[in-house]
């Protein structure tokens, strides 16, 4: 089984950080590589998602991260600063980088793997969900919604299987 994630506000509270800046005054620094001199990327992972990458195998995990804000704007030295600060890549087979939809990249990864081999897509984005859905049918995707009052009591979205944890993604794979 073969995972790929994305980080901000799946493995990191992005919400979380930004939030701090604002409060701390530094939000010119926000989207450049300096800012991760101030700030610990580490202080800002979710609870959960160290042990839970640590409960799985190396050669299993791939973090698939946009480099864009919310607005489009590509800020890939940001982004590379901020995995590489995260330390994950310790923990992870690779890190990608995309400045786009990441169906693409997440059918290159499946192609690497026999067809039986299963590919597990998690992303707080819609969007993306359905990028992956369109480009490797067979994947299970995941939405990610750490936040459960933002959707109420919905179990799924437009066909993807919601959950809120890492701890969900593994109960839902079980029920596969």
């Amino acid at each position: 089984m073969k995972y790929v994630l994305d980080f901000d506000d799946t493995l990191y509270d992005a919400k979380r950080f930004k939030q701090q800046v604002a409060a701390d005054g530094t939000a010119h620094l926000l989207f450049t590589p300096e800012i991760w001199q101030l700030y610990d990327v580490q202080d800002y992972l979710h609870t959960d998602t160290v042990d839970w990458l640590a409960s799985k195998q190396q050669e299993d995990l791939f973090i698939l991260t946009a480099a864009m804000t919310s607005d489009g704007k590509v800020v890939m030295a940001y982004q590379q600063e901020k995995l590489r600060c995260s330390k994950l890549g310790a923990v992870v087979f690779e890190i990608i980088f995309s400045a786009g939809e990441k169906g693409v990249e997440t059918a290159e990864i499946a192609s690497r793997f026999p067809p039986s081999e299963p590919i597990i897509f998690i992303d707080d984005k819609i969007e993306q969900c359905l990028s992956v859905k369109a480009t490797v049918p067979q994947a299970h995707c995941f939405l990610m919604v750490r936040d459960p009052s933002v959707i109420g009591e919905a179990e799924t979205v437009r066909s993807i299987d919601v959950v809120h944890s890492l701890a969900d993604v593994d109960a839902k794979i079980r029920e596969l």
